[in-house]
């Protein structure tokens, strides 16, 4: 790491972070229209496991967008475990990541879709 701040030339080195503490913050709007939904995928492997939602708008002109809005992995535990338990534990993430979305917007959600690529997460 040493070595690594070391090849960064000194006059581009920051010496101090300057927080802008006295300014808003900057929101963001996702622009939904009156028919968005949340589309969920998650899925694993022996090496992690992750979830990404996505909002999913169609407009009164026809247009139709989806965004991704949170994603989130994890690094599978050191203890072996099957791969189904680990879709498991993505699908148990993906859920709990779309509940937390769900109470944060405060726009009314026309439906709730997951998706994975297992049936043992199905059943």
């Amino acid at each position: 790491m040493r070595k690594a701040i070391e090849a960064i030339p000194t006059e581009e080195r920051t010496k101090e972070i300057v927080m802008n503490i006295g300014q808003d913050p900057i929101t963001k709007t996702l622009g939904i229209s009156r028919s968005a939904l949340i589309v969920a995928f998650f899925d694993a492997s022996q090496q992690a496991y992750g979830a990404a939602v996505y909002i999913h708008c169609e407009y009164d002109n026809g247009t139709v967008t989806s965004r991704l809005i949170a994603a989130m992995c994890k690094v599978a535990s050191l203890t072996p475990m099957t791969v189904p338990r680990l879709e498991l534990m993505g699908a148990i993430l993906g859920l709990r990541l779309t509940q937390s979305l769900l109470m944060v917007l405060e726009a009314p959600m026309q439906s709730v879709t997951f998706y994975s690529d297992r049936t043992d997460v199905l059943w």
